[in-house]
């Protein structure tokens, strides 16, 4: 059994390997892939130093602050008025909507007084997060309770915080304690590979749920859905005029003869446009979409419709400048294989990134030479 598995891993790593080749070593397009893979590589590496250079700054800071916290376990005395004050409006932001409408003093040493206006329902959670702060010894309100923001000017507007609870049910992890947990789980791993037993196992596994939990990033607080979906954004510059780019954009029916991969697009009785590209490995997609927003020579936003292969929306902006237009195009889109399948089509360079990378300058090209593009779906069909 061991040995018919190994095989078939070795059948599978075969094919993986020959299919990569080929797309990379391609007479015709394996250049252009190969420089795109080059660059992606280059960035990928700066981001990986980048992010270890922040979280390496964020742990030594923790360090720094805990260390404080030590200190101030062992240190008698009162805290100064004005250090006290912004401790406790720091925290207002984390519990009420309204931090804006409550006066923050201190008429005693170490006792504060609130006063202003609050909400029904986070009147108890302000009370307790104000007494729980470091250094308040007294908490004493004048504070004028509505069960309602209707009416009152102070409460308009905000965004309802979540309570502590739920907060410490979603903990998110910071760089510092991320990098902290991925040196100790490599660690963990490394010395429970080199190991037999039980105790290596355990090791193992530990290892690896730490590795694991250092490298997942959960969704911030009403964030799921835009979690679920992969952000793109380009922008270029073109040496044409503001009316010329975004005509040449709401035309779309002119994207098959200047873009490579977007084979047909066709206008539905219903107002929707139905569009048909080759996907990845020569795949045909298809989806049918609708313009959301249309502002003349200023933007132009499109979501497609139930029912497409790729669901996805975006909006593309425009502003004039000195010698043409800036154009930046912002899509969210969400891959049908989930993260891993974006994951995997960005190895082989056929993420939306990187194909809407290629069109955006194929649409450049045409708009500034008025030559379309040698390998344009339209050509190659003729």
């Amino acid at each position: 059994m061991t040995k018919r598995v190994r095989t078939v891993a070795g059948f599978i790593t075969v094919i993986f390997t020959v299919a990569t080749l080929t797309y990379y070593l391609d007479p015709s397009n394996g250049r252009r892939r190969r420089a795109r893979l080059n660059e992606q590589s280059r960035s990928a590496a700066r981001r990986v130093v980048s992010g270890a250079g922040r979280a390496g700054r964020d742990l030594a800071h923790r360090v720094v602050g805990f260390s404080a916290r030590a200190r101030a376990l062992f240190r008698s005395g009162t805290v100064e008025a004005n250090v006290l004050i912004a401790r406790v409006r720091a925290c207002l932001g984390r519990i009420v909507s309204h931090p804006g409408a409550i006066h923050v003093s201190v008429t005693e040493p170490d006792r504060v007084l609130l006063r202003g206006a609050v909400l029904a329902w986070e009147h108890g959670p302000l009370l307790r997060a104000v007494a729980a702060v470091p250094g308040v010894r007294g908490v004493q309100e004048q504070l004028a309770v509505h069960e309602s923001g209707e009416h009152i000017s102070s409460l308009q507007g905000g965004r309802r915080r979540q309570s502590a609870a739920l907060l410490r049910l979603r903990p998110r992890w910071s760089r510092g304690t991320r990098l902290a947990a991925a040196a100790a789980g490599g660690g963990l791993l490394w010395n429970g590979l080199s190991r037999r037993g039980v105790w290596g196992a355990l090791a193992s596994t530990a290892g690896s749920v730490l590795l694991l939990r250092s490298a997942l990033r959960p969704a911030r607080a009403g964030s799921v859905e835009r979690e679920r979906n992969v952000a793109v954004r380009k922008t270029l510059r073109i040496q044409a005029s503001v009316p010329q780019v975004f005509d040449a954009l709401r035309d779309c029916k002119s994207f098959p003869s200047l873009m490579r991969n977007i084979q047909t697009v066709e206008q539905q009785p219903d107002g929707s446009t139905h569009c048909k590209l080759t996907g990845p490995l020569g795949m045909g997609i298809e989806w049918r979409a609708v313009a959301t927003q249309l502002d003349q020579d200023r933007l132009l936003a499109w979501r497609t419709l139930e029912g497409s292969a790729v669901q996805h929306f975006g909006i593309a902006r425009l502003e004039p400048e000195e010698d043409g237009t800036r154009l930046q195009v912002d899509l969210w889109y969400r891959p049908p294989a989930g993260r891993l399948g974006h994951a995997l089509a960005q190895l082989l360079g056929a993420d939306p990134k990187s194909e809407l990378d290629a069109e955006l300058l194929r649409l450049k090209m045409y708009l500034e030479t008025h030559r379309p593009a040698r390998d344009a779906a339209a050509q190659r069909m003729h």
